[in-house]
């Protein structure tokens, strides 16, 4: 953990603001209709600390599960990568992995950008409650 302004920054608890999906060919557009989440990170203890992510959108096509993102555990603050090894998930297959996001911060908002998979990549845009 590099002991920066942002890692004092990144503690305490965000608002979702926007939550948008590039395809591979460079398409954006929402994870859905009526997104709302909250994301929480635990100050940090030595090189790591504890976070919360919680994400909503509208229910479609009758699928409630499919309308909730949720995972937590530790993470890892790396100046320019941040790590959340996942305890517990919406999402079984996530449990035990590690997420990687890259920060970008402009101002009071915090952008987390997903490396890009073959789905494409995720941009998720926070403000600090």
């Amino acid at each position: 953990m590099r002991n920066t302004k942002h890692s004092l920054e990144l503690e305490g608890t965000w608002r979702l603001v926007s939550f948008e999906i590039i395809d591979p060919d460079g398409n954006i557009s929402p994870w859905g209709a009526q997104v709302h989440g909250t994301l929480i990170y635990a100050p940090l203890s030595k090189s790591s600390g504890w976070m919360s992510a919680s994400i909503n959108r509208a229910i479609e096509d009758g699928d409630s599960l499919d309308s909730c993102l949720f995972y937590s555990g530790r993470y890892e603050y790396l100046g320019t990568e941040l790590r959340h090894f996942v305890t517990e998930a919406t999402d079984p297959h996530r449990i035990g992995k590690t997420l990687i996001r890259y920060p970008v911060w402009d101002g009071s908002t915090l952008k987390l950008k997903s490396p890009t998979q073959p789905w494409g990549t995720a941009i998720i845009c926070w403000q600090k409650v």
